[in-house]
């Protein structure tokens, strides 16, 4: 595969470099917001498991009494 290289003197870098760092780039912030995602779900579902524990704890307090007889 022929890449048109741009190097002018030394320390510059060539078409195809620049593309791999740009890629190498673009994988690390797509590996960060998977991570950010996995956290956000892993938050998501201990909030929904919370709730559900929380109702389970009043329905368990109210016994089958509804209204101002629960405490």
């Amino acid at each position: 595969m022929n890449v048109p290289t741009m190097t002018v003197g030394k320390g510059e870098m060539t078409e195809q470099e620049k593309l791999q760092a740009e890629v190498k780039e673009l994988r690390a912030m797509c590996r960060d917001y998977e991570n950010r995602l996995d956290k956000a779900r892993e938050s998501e579902e201990r909030a929904y498991m919370r709730g559900r524990i929380e109702g389970l704890e009043f329905a368990i307090r109210c016994n089958g009494v509804s209204g101002d007889e629960v405490r």
